[in-house]
């Protein structure tokens, strides 16, 4: 292990330190490249999708969604061109409806504009087309059934004033002749029981009750025909069959009561009466034919009705599959955007931490602990020897710039050893020659001066390297014999100046890397500032954009709760109406019969009032003999006619109240049949709205983990910032670092090169301080609005180009 590290060192050592720096830095400048261009592609690949899903799917997700719901508007709101009460809110309702038509037309070219699938978007369209000829069908007949409806209300209206002219006709006419009865029946009673004028009053009085008869007949078969046009009305086809016949024997018994009342005015009068009353129950305009077209309209309207909502529900069904597309479709886009956002983290959080860990390895291993120590080490063994200290061990391994410097310094420790040395052998020659001394004392002095100024001179260039001077020559020429010493000195002194002043070269180069590293460093920084300011934008658009589907959820839900609150009392209203239509049926059904005992009374007293006239005509044509049988008819026959007046009087009390019982259970049932449509449509609007409403907590939900989802990215961005910070802070102590080295080779004096240090230090340090921080990015206030952020300042060319 400590022969690979030595290895390890002695291969760094063979480099140099200006190539070992230059290989570090162009690794930091690589790993910097790197960062920033996966950064850079992420950013851009994020931005597109947040891009995409801003401008394209969430308006897609909208546009789909409104679609939906004006297409439940429609769907609901169709149906009730049916029970429009008449043809101006009938044209309302259809100009309204093609309106909405159109609308979704639009809606329809804005999803196309947006990119959806042409394939759903032409069946969309097919199916809302298929719409229109189906809405336009059921406005015709709608409008046809109300064209019928409005006939055979002014028909039945025709026929009541002609059955009150009938009435005004019939019982003035019953009324005289009633009282010619009553005269004639009273004259015979009076006069003589035999003779021309009794069988001349006796024919008068048959004559008479005839037409009474008569008149009496036709007021009981105008009211029956009447009734039967009234309710042939709103007949069912059950009930049409019964009213039909019962009107055709009314029909027919009024002709065999006209049939016997001929001859006279009051007969021509009652024959045309009668015509005109039976006229509304004949011809292609009958009451019966027009509720028979009105019911087959009924029929008709059903049919379409059920086309149209077929159509509509096949319509809803491809809406719902184009908005759970589109569901799908925001969903992908921001599964994807999420995970190009975590890729994005982890690059950049990969790259950060291993140019900052790069960083200081280079700082703390090689710097630090390689460069600064063996330069440390190099001046103490500089100064140990200046202070006379021979036994200090020189490492000369390697081949960079400072083992250049030690094997100068090595010369230098060798030389002094050799002075030492030869100072020594000087000193044994002085004693071998010391018996000389007298002959050799000039010599010697010579000598002893030449050795001084060597050792002088000597001295004096080691404490100058001990100081740093390495300006410091022998310029004053030794002795023959010390000639060498001199120049191997000078030309060791030369060497170390010229190794230190490419050290204060290496060290401007290393200068200009680290403060480009600082530099790039910045703008890393300052951009992903920028990055988590967008982030941040994007957040709170997503937030708006999450408040604005939560409220039309919360509408949606509001309004499934408003329908079902309809729907329960449209339920209980037709619970109400059922009770109601079954109540006066009942009321109906009652009057009926109580009718039917007033005709059977009516009956009665006139089968008693015509024995009681027979009594009496009988009684008449006895005589005398018959006189207290006729007083007894005639009281009968009070009785009878009392009677039958009551019972006139109460049958058309019943008739009226019959009359009003019928209409209003006309309307009841209409007014069922209408609750009942409103009830199953107000059903299917409640289906509908919940499924909106489905759909936009659906939306919500997406909305909401989409929100979750860039909240936690721009979390992550701003802890990536942070550390895009600490990687600035690290390069920036890279460069303290540096200074430092510089600060140590600034020691020694290489003369002219140290004028290149003085003029790069400044350099150095104004790209040592720390990049002013990046403009503040937009920030999200807690009311959700977004501050603007500042001007950035401009990124140089460089950059921009890269």
């Amino acid at each position: 292990m400590l022969n690979k590290k030595s290895h390890g060192v002695q291969s760094r050592r063979s480099l140099g330190i200006v190539a070992c720096l230059t290989l570090a830095f162009a690794g930091l400048a690589v790993l910097a490249a790197v960062a920033g261009s996966a950064s850079s592609w992420l950013s851009m690949q994020s931005a597109r999708i947040t891009t995409d899903l801003g401008a394209k799917v969430l308006p897609t997700v909208t546009a789909s969604l409104n679609f939906a719901q004006n297409n439940a508007m429609l769907v609901s709101d169709a149906p009730s061109l049916a029970s429009r009460p008449d043809a101006e809110s009938l044209d309302q309702q259809a100009t309204r409806l093609a309106g909405m038509l159109s609308e979704q037309a639009k809606r329809l070219a804005a999803l196309r504009d947006l990119g959806v699938d042409a394939a759903a978007l032409d069946s969309l369209q097919k199916r809302n087309m298929e719409l229109g000829p189906k809405i336009d069908g059921l406005k015709a007949l709608a409008s046809e059934r109300l064209a019928v409806r409005t006939q055979i209300q002014k028909t039945v209206a025709q026929a009541l004033s002609d059955y009150q002219d009938l009435m005004d006709f019939v019982r003035p006419l019953q009324e005289a002749t009633q009282t010619a009865v009553d005269g004639e029946i009273a004259s015979l009673k009076e006069g003589v029981g035999s003779g021309p004028d009794a069988k001349q009053q006796t024919a008068q009085l048959d004559q008479d009750y005839k037409a009474l008869h008569v008149a009496m007949d036709v007021q009981a078969s105008s009211n029956l025909a009447f009734g039967m046009l009234s309710a042939a009305a709103t007949a069912t086809d059950e009930s049409a069959t019964n009213i039909k016949f019962q009107y055709d024997w009314a029909e027919v018994y009024m002709g065999k009561a006209l049939k016997a009342f001929t001859g006279s005015q009051d007969a021509e009068r009652l024959q045309k009466l009668v015509e005109a009353l039976l006229k509304s129950g004949s011809g292609n305009d009958s009451v019966f034919l027009l509720r028979t077209r009105e019911v087959d309209l009924d029929g008709k309207i059903a049919v379409t009705l059920n086309d149209l909502v077929n159509a509509s529900a096949k319509l809803t069904d491809e809406v719902q599959a184009l908005v759970q597309t589109q569901e799908s479709s925001a969903h992908n886009a921001v599964t994807q955007s999420s995970t190009v956002t975590k890729q994005t983290l982890l690059v950049n959080a990969l790259t950060s931490s291993a140019v900052m860990i790069a960083a200081l390895l280079i700082a703390l291993l090689y710097v630090r602990r390689s460069v600064g120590r063996r330069l440390r080490t190099l001046s103490h063994i500089m100064t140990s020897l200046a202070g006379g200290n021979r036994t200090v061990t020189v490492d000369v391994s390697g081949r960079d710039e400072i083992t250049a410097m030690a094997e100068a310094v090595q010369v230098f420790r060798q030389g002094l050893i050799a002075n030492d040395e030869f100072s020594v052998e000087a000193a044994r020659m002085a004693k071998e020659r010391e018996a000389a001394r007298d002959l050799a004392d000039r010599e010697r002095t010579e000598a002893a001066a030449r050795q001084e100024t060597v050792v002088n001179s000597l001295a004096g260039g080691l404490a100058a390297l001990a100081h740093g001077d390495l300006t410091h020559d022998l310029a004053q020429p030794f002795a023959a014999e010390y000639e060498t010493l001199r120049r191997d000195f000078n030309a060791t002194v030369a060497q170390l100046r010229g190794t230190m002043e490419q050290i204060v070269g290496n060290a401007e180069i290393l200068r200009s890397g680290t403060s480009e590293i600082a530099g790039a460093a910045d703008d890393l920084s300052r951009r992903t500032e920028n990055q988590a300011a967008s982030l941040e934008e994007t957040a709170a658009a997503l937030g708006e954009v999450t408040s604005a589907i939560r409220q039309t959820a919360e509408g949606a839900v509001h309004a499934r709760d408003v329908v079902g609150s309809a729907k329960t009392q449209a339920e209980t209203s037709g619970a109400v109406m059922q009770d109601a239509i079954a109540a006066m049926s009942a009321i109906e059904d009652s009057s009926g019969k109580i009718g039917q005992i007033i005709g059977v009374v009516d009956e009665i007293a006139f089968q008693t009032n015509l024995l009681a006239l027979n009594a009496g005509v009988e009684a008449a044509r006895a005589g005398d003999a018959g006189r207290g049988f006729a007083v007894v008819a005639s009281e009968v026959r009070a009785l009878a006619q009392r009677s039958a007046d009551a019972a006139k009087e109460i049958k058309m009390l019943v008739a009226s109240s019959k009359t009003q019982v019928s209409h209003g259970v006309e309307l009841v049932a209409q007014s069922g049949t209408a609750l009942r449509g409103i009830l199953a449509k107000v059903a299917e609007i409640n289906t509908v709205v919940s499924e909106i409403a489905r759909a936009a907590n659906e939306q919500l939900s997406g909305l909401e983990q989409v929100n979750v989802a860039v909240n936690q990215m721009d979390q992550v961005t701003q802890q990536n910032a942070a550390m895009v910070e600490e990687t600035t802070a690290a390069s920036h102590h890279l460069a303290r670092e540096i200074e430092t080295l510089v600060t140590l080779i600034g020691r020694f004096d290489v003369g002219a090169g140290g004028q290149a240090h003085s003029t790069v230090t400044p350099k150095l340090k104004a790209a040592a301080r720390p990049a002013r921080p990046p403009a503040a990015g937009p920030r999200v206030s807690r009311g959700g609005a977004v501050r603007k952020p500042a001007a950035a300042p401009e990124a140089d060319d460089s950059w921009t180009e890269f």
